[in-house]
């Protein structure tokens, strides 16, 4: 038994926590450059304004109903999602921290407890104690909790929690879900589905043979699709183990065309990186700087990336700054306008078990390693103020993203190590140029392989039933 605990609309639940008279009115989170909608509430989905829409596209029906518009911020998101997850953790061992603002928890062991009582108190102890709602879905599999918690949020009869573990009745909420609204089925597959073979529902998805699915949606469809029929695919992971890239980006708030400007933004972007690589304790051995230019407006365009191995892995902010340096300046083109910038640490390896080469200086890396400590304590001692910045990171930031409409200016400390778990990438930016050092690509695409060999065993499995 596995259940899902999802909090509603949580960007929008967040900033009414900050101003509580905002219940029951219209609400909408804007993007890092007050762009797009990424979080609207019950009111603002009513109304029609559909998810990473464009803002300026609605600006007379904010008007016209008064919608509240807020700036992203992840900050004040983050540090309440783990205190929505601190409640989870009182309430089970073993619980998977899946996204900012969802958590699996695995119930064997707990069935005594009368499940839907015990995970309604859960709720009710989230809202009172972080104010944030919370829908949970119960089932036999991760996916048909997705289902079972996507219902519970359109249902207020339910009181937050619906079970269909072993219900009869499971087919008739898949027959109402469409097969867009499944975990794990994008834009493209779901237009595929519908258009060429007129498969519009879950329960018209699941009817369809093993070889036809494993053909048209790969393993990982076939592994949706067991899952939905009650067969567990995709296990709880509790201990979670850690991160095999980092990465770092924002789109600036203007369009910057200066090397030097460029410089401090990946200054900036890889000493955020490296405060979560020392937080887990881990050093990085790759290296790589991404930019690029608007893709949607009429001006020339440009993109490209490029990694490089170091010659000792390390956490050292100076080191690793002065190196995303060096591949900036081989990249970087003049007369462009760039809109985004980022950083990524791959190679990743515990910090104890580092191997050394011959010109290794074991004194100046433990030097080195004191200073960061002394470093990351005191600005999480002080993080109101950032006491600590180094200078090629520079003060200014005129070209930071846009928050015209934060609900509150004020710090929030984010553990760096948690800070993680939702800031990392398995891929480049889309659209990229082919990466300079062909010879790490494979850092960049990992599971390729595993995802091969998944799908070989599944056709083993099914040829043999």
């Amino acid at each position: 038994m596995i259940a899902l605990v999802d909090c509603n609309n949580f960007y929008v639940s967040c900033e009414r926590t900050v101003d509580p008279s905002l219940n029951g009115k219209p609400v909408i989170v804007l993007s890092n450059n007050d762009g797009v909608v990424i979080s609207r509430s019950n009111e603002v989905k009513a109304l029609g304004v559909p998810m990473a829409g464009p803002i300026y596209m609605h600006r007379d029906l904010i008007k016209k109903h008064d919608i509240k518009c807020f700036s992203a911020n992840f900050n004040l998101y983050m540090q309440l999602s783990e205190q929505v997850m601190s409640v989870v953790r009182d309430f089970s061992p073993e619980v998977e921290v899946y996204s900012v603002d969802e958590a699996f928890i695995d119930m064997n062991g707990l069935e005594w407890k009368k499940p839907e009582q015990y995970l309604r108190g859960l709720r009710n102890r989230v809202s009172i104690e972080v104010g944030i709602p919370v829908s949970i879905g119960i089932a036999e599999t991760k996916t048909l909790t997705k289902v079972a918690a996507e219902f519970c949020k359109k249902d207020p009869s339910l009181e937050g929690v619906l079970n269909i573990y072993g219900d009869p009745k499971r087919n008739d909420y898949l027959r109402s879900l469409p097969v867009g609204d499944l975990w794990g089925v994008g834009r493209k597959f779901a237009a595929m589905l519908i258009e060429q073979y007129n498969i519009k529902t879950a329960l018209e998805l699941i009817s369809q043979p093993d070889k036809w699915i494993l053909d048209h949606l790969h393993i990982g469809g076939l592994k949706m699709v067991w899952e939905l029929r009650g067969t567990p695919c995709i296990p709880v992971e509790a201990n979670l183990s850690p991160p095999k890239q980092i990465m770092r980006s924002r789109s600036f708030g203007r369009y910057v065309k200066t090397l030097p400007e460029l410089k401090e933004a990946a200054a900036l972007f890889m000493g955020m990186a490296c405060e979560s690589l020392r937080a887990h304790n881990l050093v990085a051995g790759i290296a790589g700087v991404f930019i690029h230019t608007n893709r949607f407006n009429q001006d020339e365009k440009y993109s490209n990336s490029i990694n490089d191995s170091l010659s000792q892995p390390t956490s050292y902010t100076p080191n690793l700054i002065a190196h995303v340096h060096r591949l900036l300046e081989q990249i970087y083109r003049e007369g462009y306008k760039y809109q985004k910038l980022g950083v990524i640490l791959t190679d990743l390896a515990p910090a104890k078990e580092m191997q050394l080469n011959f010109y290794t200086d074991e004194d100046t890396l433990r030097k080195n390693e004191a200073v960061m400590n002394t470093f990351d304590k005191l600005n999480t001692k002080y993080r109101t103020n950032h006491l600590i910045m180094l200078a090629a990171e520079g003060t200014e930031h005129s070209w930071r993203s846009k928050q015209e409409h934060l609900s509150t200016d004020k710090p929030v400390f984010v553990d760096p190590a948690e800070r993680t778990r939702f800031m990392t990438t398995n891929s480049l930016p889309s659209k990229t140029s082919p990466l300079k050092s062909t010879k790490h690509d494979s850092a960049f695409d990992p599971a390729q392989q595993s995802r091969a060999l998944g799908k070989q065993v599944a056709e083993r499995m099914m040829s043999r039933d």
